[in-house]
């Protein structure tokens, strides 16, 4: 009879557990969940970044899959991100051949997004500690130079190169250079702190969130809308200049986010106005809709 407190008996637990770990840890279901999320958001984030490029030009103006990577690779263990890249891959395979770039465009454009990932997760990890936080002014400055400022600059000379070899769209190398690169930077900014900030605790904390702080979070996030809709409006005024001070109007509400909500408030309010005033400066909307679709939504990104 085997021994009760040992149900499997310790004989069999001996001979078995060394195959079963590894069992285990190959079909590890929290890997599993992990690769599946990255699959979907990279998937999602691509569509969006395809619906914000605009022809001829080959590069989004806010391009969501490599934010959404290198969120990934800062919020999972070292050993794991060869799975995070794995899982991304199929998802990046799917949204370009739906949306008709060759092949060999399809692999190099990869190469180039895993590589701003890797370049800013690489050295954040190196310089932060585990769990990644942004509520520290030192880690603040660490990610925005390494992951917002130094991967996309890198990353973009072979993106550009990668354009330019597989003759795809008609824009000269710095010209892709340029776009890219500030496209880059303002989705790792807008992006992975948001990511980071809501995913690093889990759901757990929303239970713990009172009726009071619910409602003040809802009337900050109606104002934010409010204020948006009649900076970035279709009727708001375009030739008079001086109307370009309704853009300071969001800037109470992103200071009543990051002083009453700390980073997360912070972050998902800035990522609101982002793609408010992108969408709006793509549709020829509001102060920015004084040029062409393109240059709109790039000049929208930049302020």
């Amino acid at each position: 009879m085997k021994n009760l407190a040992t149900p499997l008996g310790l004989a069999e637990f001996g001979s078995h557990s060394k195959a079963d770990r590894g069992r285990d840890q190959f079909f590890d279901w929290g890997v599993v969940a992990i690769a599946l999320f990255v699959f979907a958001s990279y998937f999602l984030g691509a569509k969006i970044g395809f619906a914000l490029t605009f022809q001829p030009h080959p590069v989004s103006v806010l391009w969501p899959p490599n934010s959404i990577l290198l969120a990934a690779l800062l919020l999972t263990p070292v050993r794991i991100w060869w799975v995070v890249l794995l899982a991304a891959f199929p998802a990046h395979l799917a949204v370009q051949l739906e949306s008709g770039v060759p092949p060999t465009m399809i692999l190099c454009w990869f190469i180039s997004n895993s590589c701003e990932a890797l370049i800013g997760a690489g050295c954040v990890r190196y310089l932060i500690d585990r769990p990644v936080r942004f509520d520290r002014l030192r880690n603040v400055a660490i990610f925005c130079f390494f992951a917002a400022l130094l991967g996309p600059f890198l990353s973009s000379f072979l993106d550009a190169a990668f354009v330019g070899i597989n003759h795809w769209g008609q824009d000269s190398y710095w010209q892709v250079w340029r776009i890219r690169f500030t496209s880059n930077i303002l989705a790792t900014l807008t992006l992975v702190p948001l990511i980071v900030t809501w995913s690093a605790e889990g759901i757990a904390w929303l239970g713990k969130i009172r009726r009071a702080r619910f409602l003040e979070a809802s009337l900050l996030l109606l104002g934010l809308l409010s204020v948006n809709t009649i900076v970035f409006s279709e009727v708001a005024p375009i030739a008079d200049s001086t109307l370009f001070s309704l853009l300071y109007l969001p800037l109470p509400f992103l200071i009543w986010a990051a002083v009453r909500f700390g980073s997360r408030g912070a972050s998902a309010a800035l990522c609101t106005l982002t793609f408010v005033a992108i969408w709006s400066a793509g549709h020829a909307y509001g102060p920015f809709s004084t040029r062409w679709a393109e240059e709109n939504a790039l000049r929208g990104a930049v302020r």
